[in-house]
């Protein structure tokens, strides 16, 4: 059970890189925020704090977007490489 939750959120992470960047953005936002709000910050000032954890989060968030297109992007070529060594050989031209 576990790991098909896991996979239908690896699927939904790599349907769209769009959905990908806007969801690790919202997840992070949405724990700093709550994190700020625990602590009882004075909401005059508040922006103080908001303005530079925002710039943080999505400075992060492009990051860990990156992780992902790498990994991809990984898997992607190690797949083509396969197919590719599948192909050379003695057997190639052997028919069954």
């Amino acid at each position: 059970m576990v790991q098909s939750k896991k996979h239908a959120l690896g699927a939904i992470l790599t349907i769209s890189p769009l959905i990908r960047r806007v969801s690790i953005y919202l997840l992070l936002s949405t724990v700093a925020v709550a994190s700020i709000n625990l602590i009882g910050i004075n909401q005059e000032g508040a922006y103080k704090i908001y303005l530079p954890l925002f710039i943080a989060i999505y400075v992060l968030s492009r990051w860990i977007d990156g992780k992902f297109n790498q990994s991809q992007a990984t898997k992607e070529s190690q797949d083509k490489n396969k197919v590719l060594n599948d192909t050379k050989g003695f057997a190639t031209n052997r028919k069954p």
